[in-house]
């Protein structure tokens, strides 16, 4: 899910000499604080996957949305749907024409998936350092001392505005850790919205799926496609006893 890692915002402005006395791991810190923070996001994202880190022309991309209120969650990618409401948890995955249905995550996970921008465990035992400080953007670098790591380097582009992230680049390492057939992935975040109230028909599974007594079925739209309902349902005894 390396999208569903890399997102971020609140209006503070520094003055040189404070920015000067920040290091890069405060400003990770305050961009993650920024999507915790927010009330709702949303943004638009482009995933470019390079087969070499010289290749000027990526082998494959993409472009979806992204968008968080509350506790509900919205992501559509590469050909998968993400959904979190207080209903339920779904992913609709195009190719294999398939829906899975599952009971709603606990409002802690829930949460903690919507905002699992840049976690720490991202850069704990990183070598940080900026590559550039501009009022237009700050870049940092993040690598890896450690020979098996998955990453050569990661580098982040981020606006000193509002704290916001403007662009993700991935150099993956060449080692047996690595899984990913490309060299270099490069995410851009665009038209990014904070605290904006959002329609509830933005969350709502209606458009893929519709409860029908105890069962789950496909919409008309989706009506190909194979649901796989993943919940867990009340055993006869518990439904009596309540």
């Amino acid at each position: 899910m390396i999208i569903l890692r890399y997102l971020y915002v609140f209006m503070i402005f520094f003055s040189p000499a404070v920015l000067q006395a920040e290091e890069p791991i405060d400003v990770l810190s305050k961009m993650r604080s920024t999507y915790e923070n927010a009330r709702s996001f949303s943004m638009g994202v482009t995933l470019k996957m390079y087969g070499s880190s010289t290749d000027a022309t990526p082998s494959s991309s993409g472009s979806g949305t992204v968008m968080m209120s509350g506790n509900n969650y919205f992501s559509s990618m590469l050909g998968k749907t993400v959904l979190i409401n207080n209903d339920f948890e779904m992913i609709l995955d195009e190719k294999q024409k398939a829906i899975i249905v599952a009971d709603a995550p606990s409002t802690h996970f829930k949460k903690q998936k919507a905002n699992g921008i840049i976690d720490s465990s991202l850069y704990e035992g990183m070598q940080l350092k900026f590559l550039e400080r501009s009022a237009a953007k700050i870049r940092i670098e993040m690598k890896s001392g450690d020979t098996e790591s998955s990453y050569q380097y990661i580098r982040i582009t981020i606006n000193p505005v509002n704290y916001t992230l403007i662009e993700v680049e991935y150099l993956y390492a060449k080692n047996e850790n690595t899984v990913s057939p490309y060299e270099k992935a490069i995410i851009s975040y665009s038209n990014i919205l904070l605290n904006v109230k959002m329609p509830d028909t933005a969350f709502s599974n209606d458009k893929y799926f519709l409860k029908k007594g105890n069962k789950v079925i496909a919409s008309s739209l989706y009506g190909s496609y194979k649901v796989i309902d993943q919940r867990k349902l009340p055993s006869t005894s518990e439904k009596i006893n309540h």
